[in-house]
């Protein structure tokens, strides 16, 4: 993507929000075939705090009328409305979130076990540049799901390739996050869709871990080998985040069957 469009598309989007207290503000890096994308950012704010300024911030966006008319019917439903911009290889996306941790916590207050999944984060994506190719991303998350079941879940999702090295890679930073974790601060794992189905993959928050990004290099170093990253400019930048927290880990496929990994981390 050209920077300049690029860069004027996410100045847009911090512009819009300049004035807003933030929830929260993480970044991430996104591993896939013989690309590394790393200017992607999310923002998070209160629902009672943005609500009423939120039309006007989507329309100026340009977020596809129909969006809307979806989002604001589930508005009222959540916490915290969360912003996100990605520049890729040929386009930039924006993104906005429904987050619905404070309905999901109150419903689990009353169950010892859940059967069913929740959903979580409901997503709104689309070209900056060209509304017309968007689509819909549900979020739903398994509470009280065990290690060994979320191992068998990330087995599920590669159940078709080969070459089980990124699978293997999550495999082994899920384990390393389980033993620095309390049953009083569990992982949460998620199973992520589009809503045309195409897409399979994964979300798994391992901020509790209290794992730094330093602690994940050689991990990083293997994804960045698996993919054919081309290593100077992945590695200089890795390096410049080794002292951020490791947030989210997320994997699997995406609708174009194309496999990718991202690794969030705490800004």
């Amino acid at each position: 993507m050209n920077s300049k469009k690029g860069d004027h598309a996410a100045n847009l989007l911090f512009n819009l929000l300049d004035n807003f207290p933030l929830e929260g503000n993480e970044a991430s890096v996104k591993f896939s075939w013989k690309a590394f994308l790393n200017i992607r950012f999310l923002i998070g704010i209160r629902t009672d705090t943005i609500s009423i300024h939120l039309e006007n911030i989507c329309s100026q966006l340009s977020m596809p009328k129909h969006f809307w008319d979806q989002l604001k019917k589930t508005l009222p439903e959540s916490n915290t409305v969360l912003f996100g911009f990605e520049e890729g290889i040929s386009q930039c996306i924006y993104k906005v979130y429904l987050e619905f941790w404070e309905k999901n916590s109150t419903t689990l207050q009353h169950i010892s076990q859940c059967e069913s999944p929740l959903l979580q984060y409901l997503g709104f994506k689309w070209d900056a540049f060209d509304r017309r190719k968007h689509v819909i991303t549900k979020y739903y998350c398994y509470p009280f799901l065990s290690i060994h079941s979320m191992l068998k879940n990330l087995e599920t999702i590669y159940r078709n390739t080969k070459d089980k090295t990124a699978l293997n890679i999550a495999k082994a930073l899920l384990r390393l996050s389980a033993t620095r974790m309390t049953i009083k601060n569990p992982l949460m794992y998620l199973d992520v869709t589009d809503d045309d189905g195409m897409r399979n993959s994964f979300d798994i928050n391992l901020y509790n871990a209290g794992l730094k990004i330093l602690d994940i290099q050689p991990f990083l170093i293997e994804i960045q080998k698996y993919f054919e990253i081309e290593g100077q400019s992945c590695l200089s930048f890795l390096s410049q985040i080794k002292g951020k927290t490791l947030g989210h880990l997320s994997g699997g496929f995406d609708r174009q069957g194309n496999e990718f990994l991202t690794v969030y981390y705490d800004i």
